[in-house]
């Protein structure tokens, strides 16, 4: 009898902190500001990774219509607090952007580092992203910037 009441009060501390995000909702939806600030959408692939994508526009060094799409993985949980759990992930993907204005693209390849809130109370993440883009603009060759967000998603 111990036994059983012990493992369920251990069960029930476990479920206690767990958010619906990336468990029960695992599709999400929101804005962000910055470079890009943009349209996003997660789908949660199991509660440590997901694939991400943005669609948006970035106006510091010439106007860009931006698409980027990562996968994203969680590697470490910094807290577990009464209203909301803490993490940082590491994302890794790829990024087209148009600068209409100049007639130019670019393709590359877009990584770093990001921080997570995910409250309990409502499904609803706030995040930040920060991270180097290299890529390649067909006739000037190689070139890198950076992609640096603030945002929420609605999860569902």
């Amino acid at each position: 009898m111990r036994t059983l009441l012990a493992t369920a009060l251990l069960l029930g501390a476990a479920q206690a902190g767990a958010t619906e995000i990336g468990n029960t909702k695992t599709k999400g939806i929101g804005l962000t500001v910055g470079v890009p600030s943009a349209l996003t959408g997660k789908l949660w692939l199991d509660q440590k990774s997901g694939i991400s994508g943005y669609f948006g526009a970035t106006v510091g060094g010439g106007t860009a219509v931006a698409l980027r799409v990562q996968y994203d993985r969680e590697f470490v949980e910094l807290a577990d607090v009464p209203w909301s759990r803490m993490d940082l992930h590491w994302f890794a993907g790829g990024a087209l952007a148009a600068f209409p204005g100049a007639g130019l693209g670019l393709l590359g390849g877009v990584g770093g580092v990001g921080f997570d809130m995910q409250f309990h109370e409502f499904p609803l993440e706030a995040f930040a992203e920060v991270g180097p883009i290299i890529g390649a603009i067909p006739g000037f060759g190689l070139t890198w910037g950076y992609t640096s967000t603030l945002g929420a998603r609605w999860y569902f």
